[in-house]
């Protein structure tokens, strides 16, 4: 005998095969006979032991006593005990849950689509796991772009709004529609989808800018900005929007903008034009696609990027300084040395000198060491050593004379003739032998001067006694001048004293 009450179930089989669910009462079913009664409690979700769900699904009385739900991998489930939400179903499969003492049900939810279908309580998301949705807050003055897989879908105005962020990806981007001026949009559908929109058409200025054109965007006659090809919205809530069109097909048209010319290369994007300066003393030359066009003189210049290449070469005019610096050379007769040369020119026809050299500078430098190397192999040291001063003139000559580029030679200067060092040192060897023996010269016309000077005041000094006293008098001085201190006793007169005893040792010696 077996009994089920209210909250339970019976899953009868006989022999291991399902017969038939039994609700409350008293059953006796004898074991003997292959009977199994498995009592469960009838609440909640439906996990038999015995027998499989597949095999209880296909029993009437088993789908008449239970609620079921079948979840996919494109869906989830809200599920309801009593009309009170219980829970968020999402992992895939099929759930039963028995009817008997509470009533189950479900909200089968669809997430193929971003859209929120309209059964759907919007207080549902206060329990769905957030990575199966986007929530959307659209504040009052402010619009949502929304895209769907990076396509703009639509516009939002002020509200709040939910999107399934499961099979399709959803992002949108806030813009303000109530600021003066912006750029909301830079493709086409997204324009005309603006365009479109009822709430905002009135509110919104679109602009088409053809291939090969910017568009200058002024707000209240101010220059904001400069657009290239494309479709472009801007709110008109406030201000008034004006545009202006440049063909930039032609390079040379960028140069015929006039007094606007610095404010508008201001607010255009530096990948679209090129800009060279022309110093004062300076001229440019102008290739369109690497033809010579023309010269242009000294000022500023725009030139357009689109299908032309431009570039401008320029060439200063004023006197430019050429250094040949570390030549070493070897001399006629065989004495490695070092110069430091420099010189200075000036460009006379650059056209002349672009169309027959390339790199002319590099030219022009083998030129001139050519020369140096040329003038300074035909001397020996001592020769070259000897016309150091007119070495730079001799070689501006030979320049001058040689010359056959498009400029002229004004000047020339030798910096420095640097000897190696063995060579240095048997110089300064000499060197310093002759400065001895000048010295020593020097030093006996010194000795012989002195000599007869000394002859001369003897001579004097004999034949006038008088002189001979002062001289006496200048020694005594000299004398005092060493002494610390006289001690004088006993009377007398003191100069005669020192008379007498300079006379006396004067008669001794």
């Amino acid at each position: 005998m077996s009994m089920i009450t209210e909250q339970q179930v019976g899953i009868l089989s006989k022999n291991g095969r399902f017969q038939k669910v039994l609700t409350a009462g008293k059953y006796y079913y004898p074991q003997i006979l292959g009977y199994q009664l498995e009592i469960i409690e009838a609440n909640g979700l439906v996990q038999p032991q015995s027998v499989p769900l597949a095999i209880l699904a296909k029993d009437p009385n088993f789908c008449r006593l239970t609620a079921m739900v079948e979840i996919t991998d494109t869906t989830l489930a809200a599920h309801y005990k009593d009309g009170c939400l219980s829970e968020i179903i999402y992992t895939s499969g099929r759930y039963y849950y028995w009817n008997i003492l509470q009533d189950h049900s479900f909200l089968l939810i669809s997430l193929t689509t971003p859209d929120i279908a309209q059964e759907v309580p919007l207080s549902l998301f206060d329990h769905i796991n957030k990575q199966f949705f986007i929530e959307i807050n659209v504040a009052e003055g402010e619009g949502a772009l929304v895209y769907f897989d990076n396509k703009l879908e639509r516009l939002l105005t002020n509200g709040h709004y939910y999107f399934w962020n499961y099979l399709t990806k959803v992002t949108y981007k806030i813009i303000t529609l109530n600021s003066p001026f912006i750029s909301c949009v830079s493709q086409g559908l997204e324009a005309e989808l603006l365009a479109d929109h009822p709430a905002i058409a009135e509110k919104l200025a679109v602009i088409d800018v053809p291939d090969g054109n910017i568009m200058l965007h002024y707000v209240n006659e101010r220059l904001l900005d400069a657009l290239p090809s494309g479709w472009y919205g801007y709110w008109q809530t406030s201000g008034d929007h004006t545009f202006r069109l440049l063909d930039i097909t032609d390079a040379e048209s960028a140069n015929t903008l006039g007094d606007e010319s610095e404010t508008i290369f201001r607010v255009v994007n530096e990948k679209w034009y090129d800009r060279y300066d022309v110093a004062s003393g300076e001229v440019g030359l102008l290739y369109r696609d690497n033809v010579l066009i023309k010269t242009l003189p000294s000022g500023r210049y725009y030139f357009w990027r689109y299908r032309e290449k431009i570039t401008l070469e320029i060439y200063d005019l004023r006197l430019q300084p050429l250094d040949i610096t570390g030549q070493e050379i070897l001399t006629n007769d065989k004495v490695m040395v070092r110069l430091n040369f420099t010189c200075t020119y000036r460009i006379d026809d650059p056209v002349a000198l672009a169309s027959g050299l390339q790199n002319y500078a590099s030219q022009l430098y083998t030129f001139v060491q050519l020369v140096l190397r040329e003038y300074i192999g035909q001397y020996k040291l001592d020769e070259l050593l000897a016309q150091k001063e007119q070495i730079a003139s001799k070689v501006l000559a030979l320049l001058q004379e040689q010359n056959k580029f498009a400029l002229t030679f004004v000047s020339a200067g030798l910096k420095d003739i640097i000897l190696p060092g063995d060579v240095r040192e048997i110089m300064n060897t000499v060197l310093l032998a002759e400065k001895k023996a000048q010295a020593n010269v020097i030093t006996r016309r010194e000795e012989v001067a002195s000599t007869r000077s000394l002859l001369n005041t003897a001579k004097l000094m004999d034949e006038n006694h008088t002189l001979y006293k002062l001289k006496e008098l200048e020694y005594l001085e000299r004398i005092c001048d060493s002494v610390g201190s006289i001690s004088v006793s006993g009377g007398g007169d003191l100069l005669g004293q020192l008379e007498r005893l300079l006379v006396s040792k004067k008669t001794e010696e």
